[in-house]
């Protein structure tokens, strides 16, 4: 016990002294007049590098920030793209499963509130289940930037 007990000691205390040094590394490379060249990811540093030389010429906090902000709305929006290029063609399994998980439940649940519930159960699963799952996309697509764009008070944290 005691082993096991000084080796996830010894774990969070090295978990604790990297995200200080992620927390110090971050604190110190961001440049708030340059920030957004400094802080381009790959795809988009592309799609930036016109407006390079510009940005650090008039060397302004709100330009730098409204770069970074601008590389921010071009990734979410590659994020979208990617999740309904990998989402939309799995919709027809996902419907698929619904329809088995119904006819299994209808064939298998034997208490009934009332005479023909699995059924009835099992007609309103198949109708809606498409709008269901058009509507979880939806939502999933609306959330995906809110959660992107989480305050950075944490964001050590990811690493």
């Amino acid at each position: 016990m005691f082993i096991n007990k000084y080796k996830q000691v010894w774990t969070n205390l090295d978990a604790l002294r990297l995200f200080k040094i992620i927390k110090l590394k971050n604190s110190v490379a961001y440049d708030k007049f340059l920030g957004g060249v400094t802080l381009t990811f790959y795809p988009i540093n592309i799609i930036v590098t016109p407006f390079i030389i510009p940005l650090v010429s008039m060397r302004s906090a709100r330009a730098s920030d409204f770069a970074l902000k601008m590389q921010y709305v071009v990734m979410m929006l590659l994020y979208c793209v990617l999740a309904l290029v990998v989402v939309v063609p799995l919709t027809p399994i996902l419907y698929a499963k619904v329809v088995l998980n119904s006819i299994y439940i209808a064939f298998n649940n034997k208490r009934q509130d009332y005479k023909g519930q699995n059924v009835v159960q099992l007609i309103i699963s198949i109708t809606f289940a498409p709008f269901i799952i058009a509507l979880s996309i939806l939502i999933d697509l609306l959330s995906l930037p809110n959660v992107l764009l989480k305050d950075s008070k944490n964001f050590e944290r990811k690493y």
